[in-house]
């Protein structure tokens, strides 16, 4: 068995229930609010904005990014005393305690097509009180441009989920209505809109008095003809898994990331006890408006699937709830063993066994057909 297709089995695992507040990405409003302003001291020593919060940039920028790849993200499991693959960790729990099916709170499946692939999303309370995530999965037209988008999304909330319902509501219809207003749908037209629609999105989020208190990260993904573009806001991953290999299409953004702490500290905000001036655990979020050094700008990529074509391609798109105890190549060889139904179930259930103590989405998209 390879080591990378292994988790941890901790002992007594569900023993103690967790809290709504353990392991929350959201405001933590103690010490941490005080020091807020101390981000404004950084911001005579830093000026300018990187190439990520810019819109309207030019052919050779563009260029430039799409190179860009991400590393692989697997947890270490050196020095476990004993580790066990998804399928035998589920299969474990449930003879031990002996039940036959293990029970997630509040856990559901929906199974669909998307166009020509078909999707499987499982989405799970866990043992947050509330359910905060949201989710996107929709086919837009583009009759300029004579061709069909498929759009997928989740939206993870923190401080409430009416950001999450905002985006639900509203992402799609914003490109819709960029993207059919393009001249072209070449590389730059693209990166430029998936970049100035997340701006006037955030835009009309901050006219809403009642979403002040409330944020959400977005990881949303389009497939453009032969093109998987991938847009991120936040923590949640994108992950292709072909034939069972690995490739990692987000990039967490983390105020811990050094990359990501100097956009938050050019933004006017600091870190604070690994947090966003002492509040937030992610560097990129849509609302959040009260907490100094964020964005919505996204992080882009793209990926030429008709690379792939003729292989067995599942695309993951998951929260954090999923990565904070799962590695990218566990999760790629996990998928293709299983129906895209099943792994999803077991891909959640598995989180929260590991208490992952978050909700939990995750969505998997078959991209093999076409």
């Amino acid at each position: 068995m390879d080591a990378m297709d292994r988790v941890v089995l901790p002992v007594g695992r569900r023993d103690v229930a967790l809290g709504s507040d353990v392991k929350s990405k959201g405001r933590r409003w103690g010490i941490g609010k005080i020091f807020s302003p101390l981000g404004r001291l950084f911001r005579q020593r830093c000026s300018g904005k990187g190439d990520d919060d810019k819109v309207g940039v030019g052919q050779d920028v563009v260029e430039r990014k799409l190179k860009d790849r991400y590393t692989i993200r697997d947890h270490d499991r050196d020095g476990c005393l004993r580790v066990y693959s998804i399928d035998e960790e589920l299969a474990v729990v449930a003879a031990v305690k002996d039940l036959k099916k293990i029970e997630v709170p509040d856990r559901h499946l929906e199974v669909r097509d998307l166009g020509k692939y078909k999707v499987a999303l499982v989405h799970a309370r866990g043992d947050r009180e509330e359910m905060e995530d949201r989710h996107l999965m929709m086919e837009i037209s583009l009759p300029r441009h004579g061709t069909l988008m498929q759009v997928a999304g989740i939206f993870d909330g923190h401080g409430g989920e009416a950001t999450a319902e905002f985006l639900q509501r509203n992402l799609g219809k914003s490109l819709q209505s960029k993207l059919n207003s393009l001249e072209r749908l070449d590389d730059v037209h693209l990166w430029n809109a998936l970049k100035s629609i997340c701006v006037e999105v955030n835009d009309q989020l901050k006219q809403e008095r009642s979403y002040q208190e409330s944020g959400a990260t977005a990881l949303v993904t389009l497939v453009i003809n032969d093109g998987l573009w991938v847009m991120n806001v936040g923590d949640s991953r994108a992950v292709l898994s072909v034939g069972g290999e690995a490739v990692q299409l987000s990039e967490d953004a983390t105020p811990c990331d050094p990359k990501y702490l100097r956009g938050v500290i050019k933004r006017g905000g600091c870190l604070w006890q690994g947090r966003v001036n002492g509040l937030l655990a992610v560097a990129r979020a849509f609302g959040d408006f009260e907490v100094p050094g964020m964005t919505a700008c996204p992080k882009l990529a793209k990926f030429d699937l008709s690379a792939v074509k003729g292989q067995h391609n599942v695309l993951i798109l998951a929260c954090d709830g999923l990565w904070d105890v799962t590695g990218s190549s566990q999760a790629a060889k996990f998928v293709q063993n299983h129906p895209i139904e099943t792994a999803a179930e077991r891909l959640v259930t598995h989180a929260y066994l590991n208490q992952c103590g978050d909700n939990i989405s995750v969505m998997l998209i078959d991209l093999s057909v076409g």
